[in-house]
């Protein structure tokens, strides 16, 4: 035996001793049990382990910590035992009392709030609770980084990305742990940042970066820490390390990685502490005796041994055996025992250990640090994007809508409230339940998860004081009760917990997504938020979700904190750590884009698309562009110089963004400048604005620069709902935006039952004010002279293009004593060419036909300049607006709006009953502030960085709100208060190649499949008329999701019917009087949760992996939208015989096909349950096969100058019957089903023949599964045979005939259709559920209902010419618009003109023709202050025109009304799945022991419901 050393205690020559000292243990139980003391005096245990089974509160752990050590003392250990506690804060603590222990956000929530100090402060705290109950070693700080932020298993666990920040934050934390007298653990080395997961707890996780990979990011925290000298031990992981210099098992049981990487490299003396050797795949690849073994002889000084007694006593025998084999030498034991002492005698001492403080000091300090846990919490959360405005939703929500929270199934946390009260309510029940019998060692499973989140959904209904619905949501996807709460809700919340590990979660939301995108297309209100609960990876670079919130943990404190944001109680001011934070600073400032001049025949239809993309991610703020269209910006007026500028993909033809420039009379003007919602922050409108402003600069003559314009009337200048981002993006531009003018457009929706004012004619009739009406050039000199003196030149161009149309257009005059001209506005009837230039004034929708009368630029004369009295100019402004009025109800409009609107004029108009629509603000600047603009530097640091192309667009919704002042602030980053910066050691870290760290976990290479006929299945955007809008992420989806090239049946081929359609035919030799032959266009897509199938076998050198395939569950509703382009007059076919046959109807099915036999799939169609069914839904409660749908080219869109229709075609809640063989886990064939539309024509004779088709890529269907291919017959699945696809053409067409036979009723108003996104023309009435515009609502600024009312009778109307104004035109084929050219102004003022009408005052609406005859209650709003106040305020009123919310009931109890206000709705028990852990924990996932027929059902389960390979 070596000889002692002289600074140890003979006791120690005792080995039994000794090695006693180097183990470390824990146990189940809340009490001190025979086993452990056991360990402690029989044994000589030295440390123990406590974990959230041990703790109950903090009066409960002083007591157990206090008799251990009492038993240690007793026992006659000369030191006290280093008790341990995982105590990391956020999701990962082991103890909490909510009335003396605090919570506190995670390591990355304290990094989001961007003060080093902070984290020192909230480690100093938590290291002073645990130390007052005796624990003595915090096993932190974490300094793993995460170098694989796509996959990263620890998550909110790790700081951040970037190993500076991780060594900066790590620091802090560590001298706030010593600062309050605990010994510290640093861990996990050498890396749990990038770990490969083979998927099972017997698998060991793996690190492949080389040595030198991770000493210049991994390794770096470590290495600083080390060098403080602070690090009292560091915790060695179990993960393996494979790569050309290292292959290692098992970290914490190599000597290369403990003696050579971390003491000799490292420099590393303290205490090395293993991985927990219970390990499943460790105990069954080595065994616990012999590891053991190999971690001593690796250098580690303790090993940990978590909870089974019998693995422990194994452990014990094995070092004892060890010793004797002289495996383990008497100096290596000595050396770690002389290494722990000395931690245990700066940590502790038998007087601090047996008289712990306890509750005493805790009630003292916890009131400061609780102040200090809500300081914490409201700092760390970030909001990563609010493009859509919707924060805070007391600003974006009425009070009687309703709110939706979706949410996962997850473990609670062990130590938290809920916990706590869900394991005292468990064990008052003697009786296990049914699902007891799923539970295994781990408590955090002992619930079903559906509670987690419930606590949350009640306090967001308590804190906004309205309705809020919950439910959960699993790996089942989509289901009829989430449908049917998505339909009710007017605001989804979405909760994730880690999705990048639960893919499930990530598709779940995307899916949610884009049924919002498709309802607000229609025109409901759908918005959507996202709050990440774990990990903020899972949409940090998916823009396509816009509202994007982070927590980094789920604890009652941050979910308290999260509700106080919802509701706008505090402006959130936290951001996303790491390089993502730094880098887009510098990313963005390195991109250029190529400006190109606006090409009318190139760029029209991409500009359309644009517009369409720009109105649904704006819906519903901005609507009127929906009526804008790319010759909305073509002025044709010589007066006016044009130069618009796009940048455009040059491939595809789609436009990415656009600017709109005029000059005009000295004065140069954005008109508006936009980008694709899909491709902001990448400088697109930094690139355009500078394009723009170098040419208007240019210009000789140039006198100002103006941002808006009246004509066109598009943005009248920068949208006030939105003015600070946007401001802020200008700004920094170089505008000068210190002096607004504020314009807005108005509006009156019901016009029928409006009347004027009391008082307001007889006020204008003593004021001397008199009106008349003017039609032409002729009379208007005085008109021109008027505006030409008083507007911006732009206003007098609108003037003259009004004056010109004296069919639809006039102009009213207002004059005093003398015919002193007072003040003009000019008057259009519904359906004016001026409607074309001002989109405000255009129907929203065309089905509903609605009549929009239009008051446009009212110029009154200044109160200063005239001779009227100081109050004459707001009396004359509503004495013009009267007439306007007047003149649009009986010109028999609906709806009045009234455009370009000044300020100072608001408040006249509001006491008349108008209601501001838009707000905007016109900025006037001198060219000279933009002559340092044209090459548009860098911002500077003290620019808005996260603006710059989010703010390059004048669409409110469409700005990141709180990019503006914080999301990527690098001063966070800075020295605080003392703290200093670390001699970091250069990372080499490159920020180019950073973005490739956060791909998308469904992202996957754009492979083109090929459908049947060798053609390619990527449809061609140009040729079919697809929006080419999407960012490259949803270029490869629609790759997989798109259908091919339409393949021609041979079975009939369309004709047209004369020679007025040419596009996309060709001609006919056989046939006469001009017939050709048609080619159809077909478009589709599919929508659902759809995920990529993995190619399990991969590819090998001698074959070819598998096509992309996509994959989804049989239990998963999807759908399927797109549309057929045809000729509109289609009038016979040609058979396959020659003959032609009269077309009597066009139609599309759907169909599929399995691909090893050709045999049809079976589809059906799932009714909607319940009573919440959309309105226009089908009442049947069958299910069916999916419907044929009828195609009416007489009401569609008409494209290529109207020679050809474009019809859109959906079938919703569609499932496959059947699941495919093999589910892609044989080798070999595997069957997958090709889904069909079929283009069906009608013949006399009543059948259905196929025309064309187009098919989808492979789909591989998950779940129940019929045994073979065909039942009769047994296909050998490992034949291999190419693949042959028989005919299915008998297949597709034969459902059509049996189809309409079954739908006897008018089978249009049965089908449930949607219109695909960006494809095809948006058509509310196509929605199931109609847009009711006669349901009272208060006006708000993100949800305007427009009024309708039944028509009345009025007086006569002043000629106009025609009321049924011009013809339709291909441009406009919604509406009557018909944009004026030269040709047809001149066209216009050869005829002659009419002399000024004068308008009487006494045609008001008292007199008895201009009164309906029911009893309406409604009165006009008196010209009173009160009664201008009111029409200001907003109302307290419900959607329903009842009373306002129960919350506001003073009968009504609390626990009523919060029971009345949130409502849960449960899983059904075939939903319900086992919670996910949102929180990787080492011990929990790779030491579980799960029982055999647990695992069974378990297997057996995942089978039907998971998407993961096992």
């Amino acid at each position: 035996m070596a000889k002692l050393d002289a600074e140890l205690d003979p006791l120690w020559q005792d080995l039994d001793w000794a090695i006693g000292q180097m183990l470390i243990m824990g146990w189940d139980g809340t009490e001190v049990t025979p086993q452990i003391r056991n360990l402690i005096e029989q044994h000589h245990l030295g440390s123990i382990l406590l974990t959230a089974k041990n703790l109950k509160s903090a009066h409960q752990t002083a007591r157990l910590v206090q008799e251990l050590q009492t038993i240690a003392h007793q026992a006659g250990h000369p030191h006290p035992l280093l008790i341990a506690l995982d105590q990391e804060n956020g999701g990962v603590n082991s103890l909490y009392d909510e009335d003396y222990i605090c919570q506190f956000p995670s390591s990355m929530g304290q990094a989001a709030a961007g003060s080093a100090e902070l984290a020192y402060k909230v480690a100093k705290a938590t290291a002073t609770e645990v130390s007052a109950v005796g624990v003595n070693l915090i096993l932190g700080p974490v300094l793993d980084v995460l170098t694989n932020a796509r996959y990263q298993p620890l998550g909110v666990r790790a700081t951040s990305d970037d190993p500076q920040e991780v060594s900066q934050y790590g620091i802090a934390a560590l001298n706030g742990y010593k600062d309050a007298g605990v010994a510290t653990c640093g861990k996990h080395f050498p890396s749990y940042g990038n770990l490969d997961f083979l998927g099972s707890s017997l698998d060991i996780p793996i690190i492949t970066q080389t040595l030198e990979e991770l000493s210049l990011s991994a390794l770096v925290p470590f290495r600083n820490a080390i060098a403080t000298g602070k690090l009292d031990a560091m915790f060695v992981g179990g993960c393996g390390i494979t790569n050309p210099s290292m292959s290692v098992n098992h970290a914490c049981l190599s000597d290369q990685v403990v003696d050579d990487l971390l003491r000799n490299e490292l420099g590393f003396q303290g205490v090395a502490i293993s991985e927990c050797l219970e390990m499943e795949g460790l105990r069954n690849e080595i065994g616990v005796k012999t590891g053991t073994v190999m971690a001593v002889e690796a250098g580690c000084d303790l090993v940990l041994l978590c909870r089974a007694y019998d693995v422990q006593l194994e452990a014990i025998s094995g070092l004892k055996l060890g010793v004797e084999n002289e495996l383990i030498t008497t100096e290596r034991i000595y050396t770690s025992l002389k290494r722990v002492l000395r931690m245990k005698k700066w940590c502790t001492s038998w007087p601090k250990a047996l008289n712990p403080p306890g509750i005493s000091l805790l009630s003292k300090i916890h009131p400061g640090h609780l102040a200090l846990s809500l300081k914490a919490y409201d700092d760390s959360i970030a909001v990563i994007r609010d493009n859509e405005k919707l924060l805070p939703l007391t600003g974006s929500m009425h009070q009687e809508e309703e709110l939706l929270l979706l949410t996962p199934l997850v473990k609670p946390l062990p130590a938290s409230s809920m916990t706590k009260a869900l394991l005292e309510a468990k064990s008052k029940s003697d009786t296990p339940t049914l699902h007891d019998k799923w539970v295994h060692r781990d408590r955090g499973a002992i619930m079903s998860g559906e509670g987690v989140f419930r606590e949350l959904g009640r306090s967001l209904a308590r804190a906004r004081h309205g309705k809020l619905l919950h439910t959960s949501y699993t790996a089942n996807g989509v289901r009829p009760v989430h449908e049917n709460l998505i339909n009710r809700a007017s605001c989804i919340i979405i909760v994730t917990a880690d999705a990048n590990r639960n893919l499930y979660q990530a598709g779940f939301t995307k899916h949610v997504s884009m049924v919002c995108s498709m309802l607000r297309a229609s025109g409901q209100k759908k918005s959507l938020l996202v709050v990440a609960v774990s990990s903020p990876y899972d949409f940090a670079m998916d823009k396509s979700i816009g509202t994007y919130i982070c927590t980094f943990d789920f604890t009652e404190t941050a979910m308290a904190a999260l509700v106080r944001v919802l509701c706008g109680r505090f402006k959130p001011q936290g951001t996303l750590p790491g390089t993502l934070r730094k880098s887009r600073k510098v990313l963005k400032s390195r991109q250029h884009w190529l400006v190109e001049a606006y090409n009318r025949g190139r760029d029209a239809r991409g500009l359309d698309d644009l517009l369409q993309a720009l109105a649904r991610a704006s819906a519903p703020a901005h609507q009127f562009l929906q009526t804008t269209s790319a010759h909305t910006f073509e002025l044709s007026n010589p007066q006016i110089e044009e130069a618009h500028f796009v940048v455009r993909n040059s491939s595809t033809q789609a436009l990415y963004g656009f600017c709109a420039t005029y000059f005009v009379q000295g004065t140069g003007i954005i008109g508006a400048l936009f980008v694709d919602p899909s491709k902001r922050n990448v400088s697109i409108g930094r690139s355009l604005q500078r394009r723009a402003l170098r040419g208007l600069t240019q210009k000789r003559g140039i006198k100002k620069m103006q941002l808006g314009m009246s004509f066109p009337g598009v943005f009248l200048g920068i949208p006030a709902d939105d003015s600070a981002g946007l401001k802020q993006w200008f700004a920094n531009g170089g505008w000068d935006l210190q002096f607004p003018r504020r314009l807005a457009n108005m509006a009156i929706g019901a016009l029928a039952s409006w009347s004027a004012p009391e008082g307001l004619l007889q006020s204008i009739q003593r004021a001397g004010i008199s009106f008349d009406l003017i039609h032409g050039p002729d009379n208007a000199d005085s008109v021109l002279h008027h505006v030409r003196a008083h507007a911006n030149p732009e206003v007098l161009e609108l003037y003259r293009f009004a004056l010109q149309e004296t069919k639809a257009c006039g102009v009213v005059r207002a004059k005093g004593h003398a015919e002193t001209l007072l003040g003009t506005v000019i008057i259009c009837s519904p359906g004016s060419p001026l409607a074309g230039f001002v989109p405000p004034l255009q129907p929203l929708t065309s089905h509903e036909e609605e009549m929009i009368g239009g008051i446009v630029a009212p110029i009154v004369v200044p109160s200063s300049s005239s001779s009227t009295p100081h109050q004459a100019a707001g009396l004359v402004l509503q004495g013009l607006a009267l007439m306007g009025l007047r003149q649009n109800k009986a010109h028999k409009s609906l709806r009045s709006v009234l455009s370009w609107v000044q300020d100072d004029a608001l408040e006249p108009l509001l006491a008349m009953g108008f209601e501001v629509v838009q707000g905007f603000e016109e900025f006037t600047n001198s060219p000279d502030n933009m002559a340092g603009f044209n090459s548009m530097p860098a911002l500077s640091s003290s620019a808005t960085p996260g603006g710059q192309d989010a703010m390059a667009t004048m669409i409110a919704s469409d700005m990141d709100a709180f990019n503006a002042c914080m999301t990527f602030d690098e001063s966070m980053l800075d020295p605080v208060h003392g703290i200093p910066p670390i001699p970091f050691t250069p990372t080499g870290y490159d920020f180019d190649n950073f973005s490739t760290t956060f791909e998308d976990p469904f992202s996957y290479p754009a492979r083109p499949f090929e459908s049947a006929g060798g053609r390619s299945a990527l449809v061609d955007a140009a040729a079919y008329n697809i929006d080419d809008d999407a960012s490259p992420q949803e270029e490869l989806d629609n790759k997989l999701l798109g259908f091919g090239a339409p393949i021609a049946s041979g079975k009939a081929t369309l004709l047209t019917s004369g020679p007025d359609s040419t596009a996309g035919a060709t001609t006919s030799s056989g046939s006469s009087g001009g017939q050709q032959f048609v080619e159809p266009c077909m478009t589709g897509e599919l929508y659902g949760m759809f995920f990529v199938a993995e190619d399990v076998f991969g590819a090998d050198s001698n074959t070819t992996g598998r096509p992309m395939e996509l994959t989804c569950y049989r239990r998963n509703l999807w759908q399927i939208s797109g549309q057929v382009t045809l000729p509109r007059h289609v009038a016979q076919y040609v058979d396959e015989e020659g003959r032609h046959v009269p077309v009597v109807e066009l139609a599309a099915s759907v169909t599929a096909v399995e691909s090893i036999e050709g045999r049809v799939a079976e589809m059906i169609t799932i009714p909607w349950r319940g009573s919440n069914a959309p309105i226009g839904a089908e009442e049947t409660k069958v299910v069916s096969a999916p419907p044929v749908v009828p195609l009416d080219f007489g009401g569609g869109q008409e494209v290529d100058g109207g020679s050809r229709v474009s019809v859109p075609v959906a079938w919703k809640r569609l499932q496959f019957k059947h699941a495919t063989a093999n589910n892609g886990r044989r080798k070999g064939l595997q069957q997958h089903y090709v889904v069909q539309i079929n283009l069906l024509v009608k013949g006399k004779m009543g059948e259905y023949i196929k025309v064309a088709e187009i098919q989808s890529g492979p789909v591989i269907v998950r779940g129940r599964s019929p045994r073979n291919f065909d039942s009769r017959k047994e296909v050998p699945l490992g034949d291999k045979r190419p693949l042959e696809r028989r005919s299915t053409e008998g297949a597709s067409t034969g459902g059509g005939p049996k189809q309409q036979r079954q739908d006897d009723g008018d089978l249009a108003q049965k089908i449930q259709r949607y219109n695909s996104l960006g494809n095809v023309q948006q058509s509310p009435a196509d929605w199931t559920t109609p847009y009711d515009a006669t349901t009272p609502n208060p006006q708000h600024a993100s949800k305007k209902m427009a009024m309708s009312s039944p028509s009345l009778n009025r007086p006569p109307v002043p000629s106009w010419g025609s009321l049924d104004g011009p013809p339709p035109n291909p441009i406009y084929p919604n509406s009557s618009i018909k944009p004026t050219n030269k040709t047809q102004r001149s066209n216009s003022t050869t005829a002659p003109h009419p002399l000024p009408i004068n308008l009487s005052l006494s045609e008001d609406e008292r007199s008895p023709p201009n009164r309906s005859n029911s009893n309406d209650s409604t009165h006009s709003p008196q010209l009173t202050k009160s009664s201008m106040l009111l029409s200001t305020s907003g109302t307290g009123f419900s959607a329903q025109g009842g009373q306002t919310n129960t919350a506001h009931n003073p009968l009504a109890s609390p626990l009523e009304t919060e029971d009345m206000l949130y409502e849960y709705f449960p899983l059904s028990l075939d939903d319900w799945m086992p919670p996910v852990d949102a929180i990787y924990r080492p011990h929990v996932v790779h030491h579980t022991i799960v029982p055999p027929e647990v695992k069974a059902q378990q297997v057996r389960s995942k089978a039907k419901r998971y998407f993961a390979a096992e």
